[in-house]
């Protein structure tokens, strides 16, 4: 299950923010916050995040912390699960 939704969170970022990742492999360890994604971005995926999970994120859920790397961000959606 945990690998199952870190590829799920990986192919929402690829085609949420995309850039130079669009349908190409993530490494989990990928520094997202100010390397692909900005506030517009942060916000969009966000949104398809809750969609595609089905949950709503808390404001306390949203610290650079848990948008700094795939891993983290996967950690974050598996605790909203």
């Amino acid at each position: 299950m945990t690998e199952d939704i870190k590829q799920r969170v990986k192919q929402i970022i690829s085609h949420t923010v995309g850039g130079e990742y669009r349908d190409k492999v993530i490494p989990d360890d990928l520094k997202l916050i100010g390397n692909i994604l900005d506030s517009m971005a942060v916000t969009n995926l966000i949104v398809a995040l809750e969609d595609e999970f089905g949950f709503a994120f808390e404001d306390a859920d949203l610290s650079a912390e848990s948008f700094e790397t795939v891993e983290s961000l996967s950690e974050l959606v598996k605790r909203k699960l």
